[in-house]
């Protein structure tokens, strides 16, 4: 948490054995169940895809993204962003 501008903030990188579809779908309906509307923009093809998704609340001034990147070693990398005002 960063309390210098009064905001609480998170930065997390994680690495799983699922893939991108499988982690993707699990972090927008998570965001979603949390109140979050979220905006999904996938690129690239052929198992090769990167998914980002952007959630915002305004009613509670807090945005999330989440990126989920295949790692080319069987293994998907997410990162996760968080802030609240």
């Amino acid at each position: 948490k960063w309390r210098g501008d009064k905001k609480d903030a998170a930065m997390v990188q994680l690495t799983t054995k699922d893939s991108v579809d499988q982690v993707a779908a699990f972090y927008e309906d998570a965001l979603k169940k949390a109140g979050f509307k979220v905006t999904r923009t996938t690129l690239g093809s052929n198992g090769k895809s990167i998914i980002n998704l952007t959630g915002s609340d305004d009613a509670k001034a807090r945005t999330a993204n989440v990126t989920v990147t295949p790692t080319g070693n069987s293994e998907t990398m997410v990162n996760l962003m968080y802030e609240a005002k």
